[in-house]
């Protein structure tokens, strides 16, 4: 009976000590939830910062773009590219006015957006020089681009000799 008596009190000691155990684990456990918490409040707190900052990029952005599109004719500047999934991405487009990509225009509409950016500079830097606008047999007569100040027309011909208009 002694031997029985021993065999439990060893019994009961190991289940105290799982018990000590247990109570500890669920102390660090409930310290681990409360960090949980405050680390998803800083995380909120960090995505509520990484909004701001990307409303300012693209409020800075936005900004820039109408400053310099107030002083562009024929062909605008788009700071953002909005993506399949929606979403923006910080981009520097050239389009024409239809806001068709440089990239994607036809040989007239090109020169004419090339001429126009010329036009930009030249109204930033206060230069007063002629525009030469090359290919220009690719305009019919009616719709040559007609920049303010001196322009020069190069057109492609099969004649041997230079003609100056």
């Amino acid at each position: 009976n002694k031997k029985t008596l021993i065999d439990e009190l060893e019994t009961l000691n190991k289940k105290l000590g799982l018990k000590d155990k247990a109570n500890e684990l669920r102390r660090d456990i409930a310290a681990l939830i409360a960090e949980k918490k405050a680390l998803a409040c800083e995380m909120a707190h960090l995505e509520g910062v990484q909004v701001k900052c990307q409303e300012y990029i693209e409020e800075r952005a936005k900004i820039i773009s109408d400053r310099i599109n107030d002083r562009l004719d024929g062909c605008k500047i788009v700071m953002f590219n909005v993506q399949k999934n929606g979403e923006r991405t910080p981009d520097c487009i050239l389009t024409n006015n239809d806001s068709v990509r440089y990239s994607t225009l036809s040989t007239s509409a090109k020169l004419r957006v090339n001429i126009a950016v010329q036009q930009l500079f030249r109204k930033h830097y206060d230069v007063d020089i002629m525009t030469w606008v090359d290919e220009a047999t690719v305009f019919d007569n009616d719709s040559l681009p007609t920049p303010k100040g001196q322009v020069c027309y190069l057109f492609a011909s099969d004649s041997p000799t230079l003609v100056v208009e």
